[in-house]
Parts: structure tokens; sequence; C-alpha cells
């Protein structure tokens, strides 16, 4: 059970883009360009600029928005998708960590934050809805060490600054760790900075 310090600190982290929204941006970019140059095939502005528009209004949503991916509050640990649609609360009693781990994939790796809960926790709202432990989480395709509990408190974390996160955390809770587990094979706790 974690306990907050004499006089917490409470803030919160924005999304920022990956390398992966950068590159949905650069194609987007492209087909508007594209979409402009004269062809002898036809006008392919109707079939090319719906493409670019959503791309780029997918691009644009979360930094509009200014989505927090981490927050803290005297309750708890707020995690929050970077469009909003999937809000993950642990209240400090029930923080044991707080975890960066990595998701393989492709040619590209997803970088995400979880919390870390203890044993007794309670399940997550949606954990308690479907009676499971995890939402569509294969634990086989899980890195080593990242329990399948971790992965469902879980949320996509774009690009995040280890100290940073240690920082927000260690200043409203010392006693709650924060873990870079990004590699599997040696994870380690970060300081604040």
């Amino acid at each position: 059970m974690a306990r907050l310090l004499p006089t917490p600190v409470f803030g919160s982290i924005r999304y920022r883009h990956g390398a992966t929204m950068h590159s949905v941006l650069a194609t987007a970019v492209i087909l508007a360009v594209l979409a402009f140059i004269p062809n002898s095939e036809g006008d392919l502005k109707p079939w090319v600029l719906p493409f670019a528009a959503v791309g780029l209004a997918f691009y644009l949503y979360p930094l509009v928005r200014r989505t927090k991916v981490v927050a803290t509050s005297a309750e708890g640990v707020e995690l929050q998708t970077f469009v909003g649609a999937r809000r993950t609360f642990v209240a400090w009693r029930d923080v044991e960590a707080v975890v960066l781990w990595r998701q393989p994939g492709g040619m590209a790796k997803q970088t995400f934050v979880g919390v870390e809960r203890t044993q007794d926790a309670p399940p997550l709202p949606r954990e308690a809805k479907q009676g499971l432990v995890t939402v569509k989480t294969d634990p086989a395709a899980l890195p080593p060490g990242i329990s399948a509990r971790l992965a469902s408190a879980s949320v996509p974390a774009g690009r995040i600054d280890p100290g940073a996160l240690a920082t927000l955390i260690a200043a409203a809770s010392a006693e709650v760790p924060v873990v870079d587990a990004q590699d599997p094979m040696s994870p380690k706790q970060v300081r604040p900075t």
C-alpha cells in the first residue's frame, strides 16, 4: 500500500507522438500532395484527399485535446489512451509500481505505461464487467516479465521520458517505484530527474 508524502505534489504528463504517428503524418502529407499533381488517369482528389484528411485528423486529435497519458491525484494514478477512449484509474493503496514496457510488433515497437497492482486490488471496471483478467491480451504475445494483469492496466504511452515519469510519481508517493522494462532482459528502477 503506497502512502502519499506529507506534502504531495500532483500533476500529469501529456501524450507525445512516437515514430509511427509521425509516419502517419508524412503519409497524409504525401497523399495530399499527390492529389494535386495532374495526371492523365483523371482527378485523384475525391479518392486521395479523404485518406489524407483522416490521417491528419488522427495525428492532430491528441495534440489539440492535450491528452494526459499519466495523471496523479490524491486518490491515485490515472492512465488514459491518447484518443481518450479508455481510462484506467488505480488507487494509491493498490499501486505496487508504475512500469514502462514495450510491445514488439513488426518494425515498430509500441511503448506502454502500466500500473502493477497489489494481489488484493479490486478488478478494474472493464475486468469486472467482462469477468476477465485482461482484455484481448494473449499472454504468449507479451514480452517476458510482463503479466497479463499488468497489460490490462496499461495504455500506449507514445514518447514518454522515464525520468519525468519517475519525478511525477515520486512527487506524490516516495513508496511507488517506476520500473523501465522496455528491455525485458534488464528491467531497471528509474530515478527521478
